[in-house]
């Protein structure tokens, strides 16, 4: 079963998801404004001195606001990884500065690395804000750069010693780097409304869990379900003008020939009207598509991609 923790399912899942990276974003960075929209930026970032290599995260992006991010998951332990994030998210901050600029235009950078593993053993929690700070007390924050560490491994000890629960977002995003096969199973419905993003990264972990035999059987199930494509849109047209209950009546009706099963015609009138409720309804949440018709993330999946 493929984990979402990998280096191909991280990347596959949130490069081309912007919901959910913007869920995980908001979700665990101390940000006084959320995320509301992102630009994907290049993940190579080339050192400016002659001789060094240069370091790829795994995502990087920036809000409208100017705000940039990385975002790195992070296997195995290693001595200098504290230093590259540092040396990363730092390097971002100084490139804005241009000739003849102002350093009070610089936009903040923020780091958000997920750990597999126990980075700060003596302390407690499992996430860290970490930024420069000032001497004496009070300490006070010196604004630009935060970087924040998520310790996986820690959350799921502390989760085995605790009464198990995801109703803060950051346990539900956990679960999912843990244990993705049941978010859906143990999220309550009112959850997965506020948890758009999260659905969205399990929708697209879902439909990784497949090989890419088993993704081009189902490419061809879903072509031959879908071969009268003049039917099928002149259908969508009598929705548009008559409502989905005239295309769900005339599916049954038509059956795409005599002798087709009457499940197998069923599941056409079926895909009919998910088909031409998507025409009116574009923007409908994959959250809601799942209580509606009985659906799979999958086939949901599947069935924009169709359309699209």
């Amino acid at each position: 079963m493929s984990d979402p923790r990998s280096d191909r399912i991280f990347k596959q899942i949130f490069h081309h998801h912007p919901s959910a990276l913007i869920h995980l974003l908001n979700t665990f960075l101390p940000l006084q404004d959320p995320i509301e929209t992102i630009e994907y930026l290049p993940s190579e970032l080339q050192a400016e001195i002659d001789g060094l290599k240069m370091s790829i995260v795994d995502v990087r992006c920036r809000d409208r606001k100017g705000r940039h991010f990385i975002v790195e998951m992070q296997i195995r332990k290693t001595a200098d990884f504290e230093q590259r994030v540092m040396l990363n998210a730092y390097r971002l901050y100084t490139r804005q500065m241009k000739p003849g600029g102002n350093i009070e235009d610089l936009y903040p950078v923020y780091a958000l690395c997920l750990l597999d593993h126990i980075l700060f053993d003596d302390h407690p929690n499992w996430i860290h804000h970490v930024q420069p700070m000032t001497g004496g007390s009070p300490q006070v924050a010196i604004k630009g750069v935060t970087m924040t560490f998520v310790e996986i491994r820690k959350w799921e000890k502390l989760a085995r010693m605790s009464t198990f629960g995801i109703e803060k977002h950051e346990d539900a995003w956990m679960l999912f780097f843990t244990q993705p096969e049941k978010v859906m199973e143990v999220l309550k419905p009112e959850q997965r409304a506020e948890l758009d993003g999260l659905i969205a990264a399990v929708n697209a972990w879902d439909l990784s869990t497949y090989t890419e035999h088993e993704l081009l059987i189902m490419e061809h199930r879903m072509d031959r379900m879908l071969s009268h494509k003049m039917v099928v849109e002149s259908m969508l047209d009598d929705a548009m003008k008559g409502g989905t209950e005239k295309v769900f009546n005339l599916g049954i009706e038509v059956g795409f020939g005599d002798g087709m099963d009457k499940g197998i015609k069923r599941g056409m009138a079926k895909m009919l009207l998910i088909l031409s409720y998507l025409k009116e309804h574009p923007e409908t949440p994959d959250i809601e598509l799942i209580h509606r018709f009985q659906l799979t993330p999958g086939a949901i999946f599947e069935i924009r991609n169709y359309i699209a």
